[in-house]
């Protein structure tokens, strides 16, 4: 066995109890599984999207918000509608500009703000794939009752709602990498 392994066996044993015994607060366990929840629901999507839709789920991702909201959104606000940072946003939305599925443009009133516009080919695109979105949702889901989606649905609707609000008030530039901002929380 390693060295430093065994010299921290103890630590970590007390650690694992530690964590298994809070029950004050939402356990560190259940946390992580919601994490590794999304990070696998998040790989499921990723593998399928690319196999069965051929784009990213950001892309589809991007589509479902312009139609959601009629069409024609600023850029800032396609990331912040799903989550991606600036530079993911706009890489994926030169691969649907490259594709026809959306259009860029600008404000009349102000040539700095930046519009994305779903075309017509977008809409069909995302039309035709709906079917096959529904077949991945069915796939996923199917291993939950009637009751068990509804409160599934409660839930991840909190959730949603309670991360949305954190997300927003975070101070963390999205510029900076996750490596650098361990290191700089290391340190503080």
């Amino acid at each position: 066995m390693n060295q430093a392994v065994k010299d921290y066996s103890e630590v970590m044993h007390q650690l694992v109890a530690g964590i298994r015994e809070d029950k004050r607060n939402p356990r560190i366990v259940e946390f992580f599984h919601l994490c590794n929840f999304t990070d696998a629901a998040a790989r499921y999507l990723d593998i399928n999207f690319s196999e069965k839709v051929g784009c990213t789920r950001t892309m589809m991702a991007i589509l479902l918000a312009l139609i959601w909201n009629g069409g024609t959104l600023p850029q800032k606000r396609i990331a912040g509608a799903v989550y991606r940072t600036k530079q993911a946003t706009a890489s994926a939305l030169e691969s649907l500009a490259q594709e026809g599925f959306v259009e860029r443009g600008s404000l009349s009133q102000d040539r700095r703000v930046r519009v994305i516009t779903i075309t017509e080919e977008g809409v069909i695109y995302f039309q035709k794939n709906v079917s096959v979105i529904q077949g991945m949702c069915r796939e996923t889901m199917s291993c939950l009752s009637e009751a068990e989606l509804q409160q599934f649905a409660t839930i991840t609707g909190k959730l949603r709602s309670n991360l949305r609000g954190l997300v927003e008030a975070s101070v963390v530039p999205e510029e900076s990498e996750p490596a650098e901002r361990l290191r700089t929380h290391r340190h503080a």
